[in-house]
């Protein structure tokens, strides 16, 4: 029998998703087993597929010797473009049910990243001007986002769970994260902004959104012939900002996008 053990991964959750997930799932029709093992949370990726999954915090490696070996460091991705040498493979997470929304928030509140995370007042102003028009949830870990004072706080939901409310809603928006990428491969229109500039306008625009969903990125406009020059570098096409599914947002203040911003953004793209 053929039989594959891919892991231990622990790496950041929008890793998994563009750099290992669909890796395995690619390497996973040679193999009549499958063995993953990753983050307890991360089961759900794998179900479509793996015919067992392991939790790297008591796995025990010298039982799966006589397997082939699929290790995170074989699935690293270039640090800046994010490519991989490997074939992939992906499917859209969730189901359509009947908890949807008009407008999914992730309020960052983790302290790494390239640009800071908007001050909670921000999310309490956007939260405000937005509740009577909108029908909104927050979502992330509670240790590490932010939910205003009487809105519905998703926070926690287990992946499957947060899979079909992403899947269901019409827009997701936050600072560059997990559960931004995630949206891209729910099938959802998602809002973004902060992290490394040429990472994340080429990565959320192609690089790692094989579904070519609708995404809205704040940017500076004035910019835009660097950004098609530093396309050739990414290896994206040349046609890349003029696609339907991509959306920049012209703000000066673009990797922290002000109250006033993010108000004429969301509704703009909710109302059509």
């Amino acid at each position: 029998m053929n039989k594959l053990f891919a892991g231990p991964y622990d790496h950041e959750f929008g890793h998994e998703l563009f750099s290992f997930q669909a890796i395995v799932r690619a390497h996973a029709k040679n193999y009549e087993e499958v063995v993953v093992c990753s983050k307890p949370q991360m089961e759900f990726l794998y179900e479509d597929f793996a015919t067992k999954f392991v939790s790297h915090n008591d796995i025990d490696i010298s039982l799966y010797k006589e397997y082939d070996k699929l290790s995170q460091e074989d699935c690293s991705v270039n640090k800046f473009r994010g490519l991989t040498r490997h074939k992939q493979e992906y499917v859209k997470y969730g189901q359509i049910i009947n908890q949807n929304y008009d407008l999914v928030f992730h309020a960052r509140t983790k302290k790494s990243g390239m640009c800071p995370n908007l001050p909670l007042e921000t999310w309490d102003l956007v939260y405000q001007g937005l509740k009577g028009e909108y029908k909104i949830a927050f979502v992330g870990t509670k240790q590490e986002a932010y939910c205003p004072k009487g809105a519905e706080d998703l926070r926690g939901l287990p992946l499957s769970d947060l899979a079909d409310v992403m899947r269901s809603s019409k827009l997701v928006a936050g600072y560059s994260s997990g559960p931004i990428h995630f949206a891209s491969l729910c099938g959802t229109p998602h809002l973004t902004w902060g992290g490394h500039r040429l990472r994340t306008v080429f990565r959320y625009t192609h690089l790692w959104n094989p579904f070519q969903t609708p995404c809205h990125l704040f940017e500076k406009l004035e910019d835009i012939g660097y950004l098609k020059r530093r396309a050739r570098f990414f290896r994206t096409p040349l046609d890349l900002f003029e696609r339907k599914y991509v959306n920049l947002i012209d703000s000066k203040t673009f990797k922290m996008p002000t109250v006033n911003d993010l108000l004429i953004a969301i509704r703009k793209i909710l109302n059509g």
